[in-house]
């Protein structure tokens, strides 16, 4: 198959692995600053010279994929040939070559309780510091935590200061929990993020799982509804950080129970070695960005 891929920023980065050069006719992104030049030797191009090139389907590597597959039908290209990064499970399932499991400070266990906790990345942003905190927990209670992710990052080396085993598959953004034959030796899965909605579309029901979920309704907007009905709830609980994420899961499955998770994080000590009790202290977990209306609360806090 030929392949036009749409986006070249961070999910390009992210999802180009799965892809060989030969097969790509083309990047498209709406930059006037990218186009004309080249992104890992592959020619950048305007979405309006789409049809000068040869392809079987144009992968969106976005989240803003209402807006790009808006624009990309207002141009003539079939709804049937536009795809989603979530969709590359089932459209390169026969040609998807598995990825070596990168492993650090991964040790036998037999007397603990294993659980595996798995994030979509390991950056700062809020999901993956979640996420973070809860494994630190875990291991405080005598849980043997294990960290994974889809890709790796600068979390990395604060889990490993941490002393928390870490894993990097990046299998895990385009297999399902059946084709995971390695996860089947925890006793509970902890996934992240609704980025694990393939994964857990076929899955072991012996395997207990915990889908702990932080998304709004807009990062939903890559998935496929008869993917979403596939899963199945059997042994699964489903949490979510506030009504949000609960509201937009059940955009897609209103029969999904829902229950609430909050998370916290380590108090902040002065530089005494004391924890600050003299005034209220807030934290903003995650990215500074328009969406998350930080300026909300800073307007707030300072009257």
């Amino acid at each position: 198959m030929k392949f036009l891929l749409f986006g070249t920023g961070e999910y390009y980065n992210r999802y180009k692995i799965w892809f060989e050069k030969k097969d790509i006719s083309a990047l498209i992104d709406n930059s006037e600053e990218k186009q004309g030049y080249r992104i890992d030797g592959i020619f950048v191009i305007s979405p309006e010279d789409i049809f000068e090139y040869a392809f079987d389907a144009v992968i969106i590597l976005s989240f803003y994929v209402r807006d790009m597959k808006r624009q990309l039908v207002k141009l003539g290209v079939p709804d049937g040939k536009i795809y989603h990064f979530f969709d590359l499970n089932r459209l390169l399932c026969s040609t998807l070559i598995k990825k070596e499991l990168r492993c650090y400070g991964i040790e036998r266990q037999k007397k603990k309780k294993k659980i595996l906790l798995l994030s979509q990345d390991l950056t700062f942003g809020g999901p993956a510091l979640a996420l973070y905190h809860a494994a630190q927990t875990l291991i405080k209670r005598g849980y043997y935590a294990v960290f994974a992710s889809m890709i790796d990052g600068p979390l990395r080396a604060a889990l490993i200061r941490k002393r928390i085993p870490v894993i990097i598959d990046e299998n895990l953004m385009v297999r399902t929990m059946e084709e995971s034959e390695w996860v089947k030796e925890y006793e509970l899965l902890i996934c992240n993020t609704m980025n694990f909605h393939v994964f857990l579309s076929q899955r072991d029901i012996k395997v207990p799982v915990a889908w702990w979920l932080h998304d709004a309704l807009f990062f939903y907007d890559g998935v496929r509804g008869e993917v979403m009905d596939r899963l199945v709830t059997d042994n699964m609980r489903i949490w979510s950080v506030s009504p949000i994420p609960e509201r937009a899961v059940k955009s897609f499955r209103d029969d999904f129970h829902v229950e609430s998770l909050l998370y916290g994080v380590e108090d902040i000590m002065k530089r005494s070695g004391r924890i600050q009790t003299d005034k209220v202290c807030f934290t903003v977990i995650g990215y500074i960005e328009y969406r998350k209306g930080q300026d909300i609360l800073f307007e707030a806090v300072s009257i």
